[in-house]
């Protein structure tokens, strides 16, 4: 029976305990930053101990001080009562009694004791000094570091608890979805950027000159870091052409322009090379007839005539280059 009684009190025990134990788990304590760092000062050790080196420097420096450097004062005193026999002392009168007393006898001294020089004591007591202020420094040290210490893992934490906030909303909004607010925003913010490279590559598209054909630089009258003038000018900075095909344009003389007909074949050589002659193709006519500008030198050559300009298309890989002057042959046909 008492067996039986034995176990069921510990079984009650155990369930007891294991009941009570979640109700005693303690609560967090928010901290302050200065409160952090004044438990942190009173618990660590490395302050403790650097205070009581400070404490017994001091002590010692005060024992040396006072053991051999300072004056020593002392004191002493007693008192007594007697009584004394006259008749002892051989006096005796009639009348007088022959013990007088009790009285009282009282002694009061002072000695007092100065080092006049002691200079190992004297040293001792200055090493002391330095020692209090090098046991100071120490514990201001110890003090700082611990503060330092204190005030990273404090914010550190605060940065850690305030990432595991900002990751709470960041999920709790997950969850939510999207706002259409913020979508709207995200839209128009995302229209803006377009609109935004849309100005820039217009501003570098402002900055390059395109032609207007697919030819080849001709000529070039200016180079890079020179200044471009605006405007129509004299001579053209740039002069481009489509040298894929190459057409001639010949000048007739008004007086022979009536024998030229359309479609008429024509054959051309470069000037000075008469041995390599190029067939011609009839392009068109240029219905304005112009003053003769291009002259070639005959002394029975007219001036002060008109010319019709004639456009011949040139065989295409024809060892010409665009601005050279060549002689052309028109068949004029019988008269």
């Amino acid at each position: 029976m008492k067996s039986y009684v034995h176990h069921r009190m510990i079984f009650l025990v155990v369930v007891f305990s294991a009941v009570v134990t979640p109700a005693q788990q303690s609560t967090p304590y928010r901290l302050s930053l200065q409160e952090a760092i004044a438990k942190g000062l009173q618990a660590n050790l490395a302050v403790l101990v650097a205070d009581t080196r400070v404490e017994e420097a001091e002590g010692t420096r005060m024992r040396r001080l006072s053991s051999a450097l300072l004056p020593h004062v002392r004191g002493q005193s007693y008192a007594s009562f007697q009584n004394r026999n006259l008749r002892a002392f051989g006096i005796s009168f009639p009348g007088v009694p022959e013990v007088a007393g009790p009285f009282s006898n009282y002694d009061f001294r002072v000695y007092a004791d100065q080092n006049v020089l002691d200079v190992q004591s004297y040293r001792n007591w200055k090493a002391s000094e330095r020692a209090v202020e090098a046991g100071k420094m120490d514990y201001q040290d110890a003090r700082d570091l611990i503060i330092r210490s204190i005030a990273s893992l404090y914010l550190n934490t605060q940065a850690a608890a305030a990432r595991v906030e900002q990751t709470k909303a960041d999920l709790a909004l997950l969850k939510a979805g999207a706002w259409q607010p913020d979508i709207d925003i995200a839209r128009a913010e995302v229209n803006e950027a377009q609109r935004q490279v849309e100005r820039v590559q217009a501003d570098l598209d402002r900055t390059l000159i395109t032609a207007p054909i697919t030819g080849e630089i001709l000529q070039l009258k200016v180079r890079v870091g020179e200044y471009a003038q605006a405007g129509q000018l004299p001579q053209p900075l740039i002069l481009m052409g489509a040298t894929n095909q190459l057409n001639v344009r010949a000048d007739v003389d008004e007086q022979d322009a009536w024998r030229v007909k359309k479609g008429a074949a024509a054959i051309a050589s470069v000037r000075g090379d008469s041995t390599h002659r190029y067939a011609l193709r009839f392009v068109r006519f240029e219905p304005y007839v112009i003053p003769k500008k291009n002259l070639t030198g005959d002394s029975t050559e007219r001036v002060d005539t008109r010319v019709l300009q004639v456009v011949f298309a040139l065989q295409k890989d024809s060892p010409v280059f665009a601005g050279q002057q060549m002689d052309v042959f028109i068949d004029a046909g019988a008269r």
